[in-house]
């Protein structure tokens, strides 16, 4: 099989290698120079750490100014946007500008939608003010690199060689200049990229020039300058760290040296070119080699490395991402297992001894105890707080806490404690992401035997002490004592001056310690465990949601928002309803809440979403049209894109013409060989039913599949029984296929559910299904007909790594084809297509939905199933 290279791979693939030859250039300079790593280790150790902190705070001005350069970019087209979602855009640029060519066009395929999104502007404006910001950039190289190489070529600094690389550099950067102001001005080089580039010039084109101030944009120009300052001060920082003395030529003349090479690389920001050509530059000033290429090494770190290390989380632990959701929950299982093994493992000599001077030893030990027991809670802990749950949060922030001191106090380990100390940081930090409460009105009569189960266990390890004889500890116990003694060893504490004298006392206690510790693991688990209730019966649900469904329903899915699948919602308004399905953790929502308006729709989806959370439930609005996609977003929830559902203009549609000509050749074929198109209007008979019956059980068995719904019906004879059916039959008046046409919430738009055939139908049925019941619905009055959704297409251009995964899916793995070819089958009646999303809270939700989904569709709910 050939892998064919595009010319976009190509480009890659000569930046990739440019790359390396930089690298290896880098490499090759350290090798002739004969400089060695310990060398240069021993140099940089050596640095005045005075100047190192004044090179760290340089770097966090140079992200601040980049960060501020945006800011007023978006000032210059009349926007105001958070500095702070700036500076994190310039740090995950940077990051991408590392690893990908083109690190402007590159951002914005990964970043422009976010932002337009996050900050309110359209995607134009995050494009016109990214091309400020890197127009200002190049320019800021021309007001400060010129007048400082003018300044040194007539000193005679620089050597000939040099001078004329810098000479040539100047001309095409001056030439930039010059192309940006003749294209901006539309001259000969606007035409020749309208000529050569049309695609760019269009996009540019779109954006909207008139909003521009002038001012904003000579603010960004001199902040760009300063960038190119703090890059000069940089270098002086660097030869002073190690010592040396640093001219106003030397600094100059190596920055420049930098900016050339950061021009000329598209890949990974020429690594070991820059730190190669800058040693160079520094050694015709006098320095050594090691001292040289420390110097180098020593300003890529203040303006490279130190920017890369702050992109790295800045990228993967972005607010509401899946790195951050789960992080609590694998410190919080590290932190159990620490917990564990430093309970069982003897403390430092020196620290206990140093500890015994303020706590007894006893203190100690029970500590370790402790320890051990909170460790073991912690794990079961760790499971259900990944899950959300708002009392395992409670419990993990309590119990680290505890581990906290216990850590101290068990033998001053203050490395375990600094990891209980982050544990609680995370959980503070991510607070907002555990709102599943557990139902306490449903788990209370769970509760009742738990307690009693542990109380019982305590009362028999109580009454084996009482009964135990003096000959295993040595004494004969009272009652209060044995209940005493029974409680320490319950929490996993040895009883102070109890010492078993024989084997079988010394199983007693292990015994005690292990009903105990399972004790805390079983409280700990109903502690957590969401119990979900059973929703009570309501024998109006059904009509009340259908009745609603009626006069306020708009989407073609209102349909089975009132199918005998579904559960109900019904918000204190009283106007709408929320039709879904429920799994152990999630809330499956078919599409929006049906309402009277948007402002009720958003009231139901945040009481929805109340009472999920007061249900120990998460919600996923699953199918989410376009046009409600910013509601959802007002409300915080992410969105991922499902899919494009396709929809025929009946009033433009024709089998007329020439592109439909492939499509009457195949129908009249039908037509010749004895078929016909008959329509059934209910109510239908039995003898129709019995046989439509008859295609849906074979088209299930020849397709290995069973009855699916939620967002589609069912083979229902008491449904179908009065509902419109068309039917493609034989001259003997077998029927071979079948179609269902069912209300939508539009009177104008028509809407099938079932599509079922035999296996014996003639080839082209479906096409001649389709072809006739258009023609139906458009001789009815109908001005469209909705087809259904086709999951997974109409990705275009994806804007985040989920969409990419998605698109990479659709196109290249086979388990997909099937979605590819019925987005063929429907592209040729030339629909309309719309795109439909799911609306959830945490990308852990969507991690879970295929399989929540899978449930969904697969169960069978009983229409009595509803909330009160």
């Amino acid at each position: 099989m050939k892998f064919p290279i595009t010319e976009s791979l190509r480009k890659t693939i000569l930046a990739a290698l440019l790359a390396l030859v930089m690298l290896f250039f880098g490499l090759h300079f350290l090798m002739e120079e004969g400089v060695h790593v310990n060398q240069i280790y021993n140099a940089l150790v050596l640095c005045d750490r005075l100047w190192i902190l004044a090179g760290l705070l340089l770097s966090l001005v140079y992200i601040g100014l980049h960060s501020e350069m945006y800011v007023q970019s978006f000032k210059s087209l009349g926007l105001t946007v958070d500095r702070g979602e700036m500076t994190r855009l310039y740090l995950k640029r940077n990051l991408i500008s590392v690893v990908l060519p083109a690190g402007f066009l590159s951002s914005q395929a990964f970043f422009g939608a976010s932002i337009a999104r996050s900050q309110k502007v359209h995607t134009n404006d995050v494009l016109s003010a990214s091309g400020i910001f890197s127009t200002a950039g190049l320019l800021s190289m021309v007001v400060v690199v010129l007048p400082a190489l003018g300044w040194m070529l007539t000193q005679n600094i620089l050597p000939g060689g040099a001078v004329a690389a810098f000479v040539v550099v100047s001309v095409l950067l001056s030439s930039l200049v010059w192309a940006i102001v003749n294209f901006v001005q539309q001259g000969i080089v606007y035409r020749n990229c309208k000529h050569y580039l049309p695609a760019f010039t269009a996009r540019l084109d779109e954006l909207d020039w008139s909003r521009f101030q002038i001012r904003y944009f000579l603010y960004v120009l001199l902040l760009s300058c300063l960038v190119e300052v703090v890059g000069v001060l940089h270098v002086y920082i660097a030869v002073r760290a190690l010592g040396e003395s640093a001219s106003f030529s030397m600094v100059f003349a190596s920055y420049i040296a930098v900016l050339i090479v950061l021009m000329t690389s598209p890949f990974l920001r020429g690594v070991g070119a820059v730190e190669a050509l800058l040693a160079f530059v520094l050694m015709h000033f006098g320095l050594s080699a090691v001292e040289a290429v420390s110097t180098a090494i020593l300003f890529r770190f203040f303006e490279f490395w130190i920017v890369l290390l702050l992109s790295v989380p800045v990228f993967v632990f972005r607010p509401g991402s899946l790195v951050v959701r789960i992080a609590p929950a694998v410190l919080l299982l590290l932190l159990g297992i620490v917990n564990i093994l430093s309970g069982i493992t003897p403390s430092i000599a020196e620290r206990t001894k140093l500890l015994s001077n303020y706590l007894p030893l006893a203190t100690s030990h029970a500590s370790a105890a402790l320890t051990v027991a909170i460790g073991i809670v912690l794990l079961a802990t760790a499971y259900y707080l990944l899950k959300g749950l708002r009392n395992a949060w409670w419990l993990a922030l309590v119990l680290s806490a505890v581990s906290l001191v216990s850590h101290l106090i068990k033998g001053f380990d203050y490395e375990e404690s600094t990891l209980a100390l982050l544990v609680i940081s995370a959980l503070l930090y991510q607070r907002n992401q555990y709102n599943v409460h557990t139902n306490i009105n449903a788990i209370r009569n769970s509760w009742v035997p738990a307690l009693m189960i542990v109380l019982t266990c305590l009362l028999l390890s109580s009454y084996g002490f009482w009964l135990l004889d003096h000959v295993h500890f040595g004494a004969d116990f009272t009652w209060y004592e044995s209940f005493i003694y029974a409680c320490q060893s319950f929490i996993l504490i040895d009883p102070a001056g109890l010492h078993p004298l024989t084997a079988f006392g010394h199983d007693f206690l292990i015994l005690i310690h292990l009903l105990g510790g399972f004790s805390m693991i079983f409280l700990a688990f109903m502690a957590l465990i969401p119990i979900f209730p059973k929703f009570q019966n309501d024998e109006n649900a059904l009509e009340k949601a259908t009745q609603l469904a009626k006069t306020y329903g708009k989407s073609p899915l209102d349909y089975f928002k009132t199918y005998h699948d579904k559960q109900f919602f019904f918000p204190q308004s009283g106007q709408s309803f929320v039709a879904y399905k429920n799994t152990a953790r999630y809330a499956l929502v078919l599409e929006n809440p049906v309402a009277p308006d948007e402002a009720t729709m958003i009231d139901s989806v945040v009481e929805f979403d109340q009472f999920c959370n007061n249900n120990g439930m998460r919600s996923i609005y699953y199918r989410i049209p376009e046009s409600s996609a910013a509601l959802y977003r007002s409300l915080g929830k992410h969105l991922l894109p499902l899919g494009q559902e396709a929809i025929v203009n009946l009033n433009t549609f024709s089998m007329d013409g020439k592109e439909k000509k492939s499509l009457r050749n195949a129908l009249n074929k039908i037509e010749r060989e004895g078929y016909q198109f008959v329509v059934h209007e209910a109510p239908l008979n039995s003898r129709i039913l019995q046989q439509l019956h008859a295609v849906s059980n074979e088209w299930l068995q020849m397709l290995h599949r069973t009855e699916l719904s939620f967002s589609q019906g069912v083979f229902d004879e008491k449904e179908i029984k009065n509902q419109t059916v068309l039917t493609l039959e034989n001259k003997d008046g077998k029927i071979l296929s079948f179609l269902n046409l069912i209300p939508g919430g539009s009177e104008q738009e028509a809407n099938f559910d079932l599509m079922r055939r035999t296996e014996d139908a003639p080839n082209g049925s479906m096409d001649f299904m389709f072809a006739n019941m258009f023609l139906y619905c458009k001789s009815k009055g109908y001005a469209s007909c909705n087809l259904g959704l086709v999951p997974m297409s109409g990705l275009e251009h994806p804007t985040n790594v989920s969409e990419n995964i998605i698109k990479l899916a659709y196109e290249h793995i086979p388990r997909f084809s099937g979605y590819k070819s019925l987005r063929f089958f429907k592209e040729k009646f030339e629909p309309i297509w719309e795109t439909k999303y799911v609306a959830y809270e945490s990308q852990l939700d969507i991690i879970n939905l295929p399989v929540a989904l899978d449930r969904v569709v697969r169960q069978k709910i009983p229409s009595n199933w509803i909330q009160p």
